[in-house]
């Protein structure tokens, strides 16, 4: 994957963030909200969940491979040395009362030896039966999908920017995310040239 196919996806992020930001004129990104559900965040949900398995598959170059599981995913990710870091990553959605989220923790289903991630299980349940499962599509639920995006799209990012020797940032980045582990490589304008005149007297 290069540089111009990341950004693709990075858009695709940056509308999702924009659909979530919309939602706050009926809800507060709260965690009294947490709970709240929505035909709104339903089908945010949706689309959080599909650009993160179309990046997944984008990234493994597996975009015309047969359908492909959670549990596929997660190997996937876990076979790659850079890209496993995300597991351990975490993330906070700037100025709200949410906790620390961590949206890569995998959870497993003893019975079936499977694993997931809880945001990923509330999106399979959504996606295959809406009415019933219309409660799983909650304020915490989408944020933490949306996290994962995020997540995702930076730690990638890094990857690319470590092998080609170009920048870790997203120039269109608002940063609503602020990520626990991961620390760009980029300083921002204003401090190098503080730091040169510094040197210079």
């Amino acid at each position: 994957m290069n540089y111009e196919v990341l950004y693709e996806h990075f858009n695709f992020y940056l509308e999702n963030e924009q659909q979530f930001k919309s939602t706050e004129r009926f809800a507060c990104v709260s965690k009294k909200c947490s709970k709240t559900y929505s035909f709104v965040y339903a089908n945010l949900l949706m689309n959080i969940c599909s650009d993160f398995e179309s990046l997944v598959r984008a990234y493994f170059d597996k975009e015309s491979s047969d359908l492909i599981n959670i549990d596929q995913i997660i190997d996937l990710i876990q076979s790659d040395k850079d890209l496993s870091a995300i597991f351990s990553e975490s993330c906070q959605y700037q100025k709200t009362d949410y906790e620390t989220l961590t949206p890569f923790y995998i959870k497993t289903n003893q019975k079936y030896n499977t694993k997931s991630f809880e945001w990923w299980t509330a999106y399979n349940s959504v996606k295959h039966n809406k009415v019933k499962s219309m409660e799983k599509a909650n304020q915490k639920t989408v944020l933490t999908a949306l996290g994962a995006l995020y997540i995702l799209n930076r730690y990638i990012l890094s990857i690319i920017a470590k092998q080609d020797g170009g920048t870790d940032i997203f120039q269109n980045d608002q940063y609503l995310f602020r990520l626990t582990l991961l620390k760009s490589q980029c300083r921002p304008l204003s401090k190098l040239i503080m730091r040169e005149m510094n040197n210079s007297f």
